[in-house]
């Protein structure tokens, strides 16, 4: 393919293909790129210094010619926000601002890669600094205590639970993220199991002032996952 056919397929002017073309066969006859400083004096150290490696620019000027068409994009930044050693961001005092981290990308992956960075090579330095939040978060915390399940199962009355929590109506009304919850209390409405089956963690009951208890419900599992008269 002719450079006038490349220029044409490509869109844009012959003319000015062609002067770009011969532009840079000047450099590559110089031994300097003067536009980008791909290759000559000017150019920047290569990282990698193995010969094989460091492609040799060649002349335009055999057919046939191709083009590819390019993309440019930011892979990664060199700098980022100023943070501590436990990634907490920092202000142009020097002080950490309260409850902001910042860790990979964002904060320039905390220097350890350098200039030096690959791909894939960012992956360690953001789990470990996404560690050290998570470690720092979960010590500025206040202990968790599950609430203890009572070794005795009162029921507070149906009624109770049933005026706030209409289980016939809100399974039959599929909603985005309570398959589990739709598909549970399905089996709850089917065998009239009480309330307190799965959450007696709630006895003694107090209207107006209780709640579930995540931990306390794993002991729960078994009503509807070992039973042999479970739904299919």
């Amino acid at each position: 393919m002719r450079l006038e056919d490349l220029a044409r397929k490509m869109g844009v002017p012959a003319a000015t293909l062609k002067r770009t073309v011969e532009r840079y066969n000047g450099f590559v006859e110089s031994g300097s790129d003067a536009d980008f400083q791909r290759f000559g004096k000017a150019a920047p150290p290569r990282i990698l210094q193995v010969p094989k490696m460091v492609s040799q620019p060649s002349l335009i000027r055999v057919p046939p010619f191709y083009a590819v068409r390019g993309y440019p994009l930011s892979r990664k930044s060199m700098g980022g926000l100023a943070i501590d050693l436990e990634c907490r961001v920092i202000n142009d005092e020097g002080k950490p601002v309260q409850g902001l981290f910042a860790v990979g990308e964002v904060a320039g992956f905390g220097g350890i890669n350098g200039s030096a960075g690959l791909e894939g090579t960012f992956l360690g330095p953001s789990m470990f600094q996404g560690r050290l939040v998570g470690r720092k978060i979960a010590a500025d915390q206040p202990p968790i205590s599950p609430q203890t399940v009572p070794t005795r199962r009162r029921k507070p009355g149906q009624a109770a639970c049933a005026d706030c929590h209409p289980l016939a109506q809100l399974v039959g009304s599929p909603r985005p993220g309570f398959y589990h919850f739709e598909r549970a209390h399905a089996i709850v409405v089917e065998r009239s199991l009480s309330c307190q089956v799965c959450h007696a963690e709630m006895a003694p009951f107090e209207p107006g002032d209780h709640k579930i208890d995540r931990a306390a419900q794993i002991d729960t599992c078994a009503v509807c996952h070992l039973s042999t008269t479970r739904s299919q």
